[in-house]
């Protein structure tokens, strides 16, 4: 399914996508780092560009940004994650795991 996504060439949506069944699936919010890896081997910046604009524009108004205490960057489905529990995978993915051995 990513490889699918990408070859589509529409990053925006490869993105959307991809966060959707992240959060459907497993569920958990997806660290945007991941776009910057195999397949998608996406540029950092450009990652970054297109988050911002994905988040702008009305055909992903589910998708939803958090930042979490390291700074690490996540994006989730409002469609299959609430917020409360989103913060919460984040948090623990982020600090919680490491606290905790």
């Amino acid at each position: 399914a990513l490889l699918a996504r990408m070859e589509e060439d529409d990053p925006l949506a490869a993105i959307a996508e991809t966060v959707r069944e992240e959060s459907r699936v497993y569920p958990r919010p997806t660290n945007v780092s991941l776009f910057t890896v195999t397949p998608f081997d996406m540029d950092p910046s450009d990652v970054e560009q297109r988050v911002a604009a994905l988040l702008q524009d009305p055909g992903y108004d589910d998708i939803r940004q958090i930042r979490a205490s390291t700074g690490a960057v996540y994006l989730y489905s409002e469609q299959y994650l609430k917020g409360d529990l989103a913060r919460s995978l984040v948090d623990w993915q982020e600090v919680g795991q490491y606290e905790n051995p």
